[in-house]
């Protein structure tokens, strides 16, 4: 009976053991959250120019060039030549704006961006070396991968949402069916036009959106 008694808390002692060992595996093992990781906006491919007008797919905006450094107003349809490419320089314009960057020509910023694996979401200004604090967060539920994000230029959190996402190794893609576009680029974002508040300088666009892992 002794013998029994010392070999069951033997065999106990090293179930104890057997299960620490294991408990401090799985602790110490990093969460994997699909998606996450440092991103550079790739491209961008316009689909409608204002989805919430059902007569029109053109991209409009007024002096739009000024945000490519140049004057003259835009107006570019779904397949124009170069429609991928300038419909890729509005959106960079507009997503590099939620960068800490502070340098006196904004043409020159960089940024990724850093989908962090708690579910919160921050701009890195790469021309600048400089990370922000997290200004927004992000999910995945379904096909669907939303963030919100805070900016300066916002009075209000812009919410971005890819539908039929995909998210392998390298990339994420999917169509913004609503991402948040200037109609006049003299006056930020979200302002009033002409002193009337119900004409606010926002328009939505749908866009094919392709954002990169960064090496």
């Amino acid at each position: 009976m002794k013998t029994n008694f010392t070999m069951k808390k033997h065999f106990l002692a090293a179930f104890v053991l057997m299960a620490f060992i294991a408990s401090s595996c799985e602790e110490d093992e990093p969460t994997v959250v699909p998606g996450a990781g440092i991103y550079d906006f790739t491209s961008a491919a316009l689909y409608d120019g204002d989805v919430e007008d059902p007569n029109t797919t053109n991209l409009v905006v007024i002096d739009g060039m000024l945000l490519l450094g140049a004057q003259g107003d835009i107006n570019i349809a779904p397949g124009d030549a170069g429609e991928v490419q300038i419909t890729s320089a509005f959106v960079n314009a507009v997503l590099k704006g939620a960068a800490p960057c502070v340098g006196p020509d904004p043409t020159n910023y960089t940024y990724q961006i850093n989908l962090k694996s708690d579910l919160k979401l921050a701009f890195i200004c790469t021309s600048e070396n400089d990370l922000s604090e997290d200004i927004g967060s992000w999910q995945v539920i379904g096909d669907k991968l939303s963030m919100s994000i805070s900016v300066s230029f916002s009075p209000v959190p812009i919410p971005i949402v890819i539908g039929n996402v995909t998210i392998t190794d390298t990339n994420i893609s999917g169509r913004i069916e609503a991402f948040p576009m200037i109609k006049d680029a003299k006056f930020p974002i979200g302002t009033p036009l002409d002193g009337d508040a119900n004409n606010l300088n926002l328009q939505y666009i749908s866009v094919d959106v392709v954002l990169t892992k960064a090496s």
